[in-house]
């Protein structure tokens, strides 16, 4: 899962691509986490998308909500 902006910012990412050296990973603009615990995707998804909420209502919404 992936929120970020045409600039290739990242600003709120979840992988698993390393998950043999690293663990789950969550990547953020202010920092990265290696070998985050996961409670399943359900709320990972709960997770991801409260943080892009975050995101949106610190720039005043804009833009638009994609869901």
């Amino acid at each position: 899962m992936n929120l970020g902006t045409l600039e290739d910012l990242t600003l709120v990412r979840y992988d698993n691509v390393h998950e043999d050296i690293k663990g789950h990973e969550h990547h953020t603009a202010a920092g990265d986490v290696d070998d985050v615990a996961f409670p399943g995707m359900a709320e990972r998804l709960l997770e991801f998308w409260a943080s892009a909420d975050e995101y949106w209502d610190a720039v005043n919404g804009g833009p638009e909500r994609p869901y």
